[in-house]
């Protein structure tokens, strides 16, 4: 899924803005188009932004934690009707 992620062009573009947004709030400020009442971001990333990284780090910390919980214990003896039920489907 990350790899699909990386080759998202809306994905990229969505993480291209958001570099832009996270700049101090004196540069955002020449972006800010208040006819439009929107931000209008030049072509490319902030400079000293590497894209492929940024990329890869909003994708990571989009996924969940990995799960600490213990594995389930196991569950014992099989049934006779699952140990049937095993033979019948090979």
């Amino acid at each position: 899924m990350a790899d699909d992620l990386a080759s998202d062009a809306a994905y990229v573009e969505d993480c291209r803005v958001a570099a832009w947004c996270e700049r101090p709030a004196s540069e955002l400020s020449r972006y800010w188009d208040a006819g439009a009442r929107q931000f209008t971001f030049p072509e490319g990333w902030p400079e000293g932004v590497e894209a492929e990284r940024y990329v890869r780090e909003q994708i990571a910390a989009a996924a969940p934690p990995p799960s600490e919980l213990p594995p389930p214990p196991p569950s014992g003896p099989v049934s006779r009707s699952v140990q049937r039920l095993r033979e019948m489907l090979r």
